[in-house]
């Protein structure tokens, strides 16, 4: 099965409560045979390390640990974005990797910057 973990931050620049455990879920099912990666939000990355994915959200890809990683930053950040519950330009992005990643579940560990990844997986 193909998981995608969503989650608000992740690894190197964040590594408490949620981040853990969304690396240790990850981590478990890769060892029970599952296909895993992550989809984040790249608060604290640097900009310049991120390719065009849509036009208004760039993209990187790398690893943490042995588990992949998809990280989401807009060119611009909308004002309030950290706690709206929809993002145009997120779920834009969000459908884009879906459908690129084939995944099968979608488990959201933490919705906020990325509730609009949810929403997607729904539909």
């Amino acid at each position: 099965m193909r998981i995608t973990y969503c989650v608000h931050q992740f690894f190197p620049f964040f590594y408490t409560g949620t981040e853990r455990v969304t690396l240790n879920l990850a981590k478990q099912m890769q060892r029970m045979g599952h296909s895993v990666q992550v989809l984040s939000y790249g608060t604290g990355d640097n900009p310049a390390d991120y390719a065009p994915l849509t036009p208004r959200v760039n993209w990187r890809e790398y690893s943490h640990e042995g588990v992949p990683v998809v990280s989401l930053l807009h060119t611009m950040q909308p004002e309030g974005f950290g706690f709206a519950a929809q993002n145009d330009a997120i779920q834009e992005a969000s459908t884009e990797l879906l459908r690129r990643y084939s995944t099968d579940v979608v488990h959201v560990m933490h919705p906020m910057r990325i509730p609009s990844a949810a929403q997607v997986a729904r539909e």
